[in-house]
């Protein structure tokens, strides 16, 4: 079926009105605009983020703690400030942009398992329960960054799928409205 869609898609390219249409609705597709709720929501996450990273602040510079915790409250804090940040240009601009969306839950995985290891090392170092209590906080935030990871690959070939379909339908209205002209024009 792919190739068959690939062959149809290849033949003759669409035609501006046509192409400049596809793209629109691409476009709407993968930088959605945001409704009000969905601005309160990415809003209310940009402020927690932008809390946190503020808090963040007294933690490295006035608490006393290991290096350890010191690192991993210094890359909280720099990578929420980088989300609150991300999140407040979104909103201002109205949409989000799907891609961008993607690329930072990729992220952030990664992110969750260094600092996953980055608590297991200091655990194993000085076993406490306080430290105990922070690896199971670091793999619950490793298991929810796997899970929207996983999700934005889900929703991703979705996309992709509907981007293929919306090609091939303007591309099969064209040849048939270009079918129909010549039915009409032998006639």
């Amino acid at each position: 079926m792919s190739e068959l869609r690939d062959r149809l898609i290849e033949i003759e390219p669409l035609g501006a009105e046509r192409n400049q249409k596809l793209e629109q609705e691409i476009r709407a597709m993968l930088e959605p605009k945001m409704s009000r709720w969905m601005k309160v929501y990415w809003g209310a996450s940009a402020a927690g983020s932008l809390i946190f990273a503020v808090c963040a602040v007294p933690m490295l510079f006035f608490v006393p703690m290991t290096t350890n915790a010191r690192l991993i409250w210094g890359i909280f804090g720099v990578l929420n400030a980088l989300v609150g940040a991300f999140l407040l240009w979104r909103i201002w601009k109205g949409s989000m942009n799907i891609g961008q969306q993607f690329a930072g839950g990729k992220a952030s995985f990664g992110v969750a398992m260094l600092i996953s290891v980055l608590l297991l090392i200091n655990t194993v170092a000085q076993p406490t329960l306080e430290n105990l209590a922070w690896d199971i906080f670091g793999v619950t935030f490793l298991v929810l960054t796997a899970t929207i990871a996983i999700t934005n690959q889900v929703v991703a070939a979705q996309n992709y799928s509907r981007e293929q379909t919306l090609k091939l339908e303007y591309r099969l209205a064209e040849l048939m409205e270009k079918l129909t002209q010549g039915g009409q024009g032998g006639k």
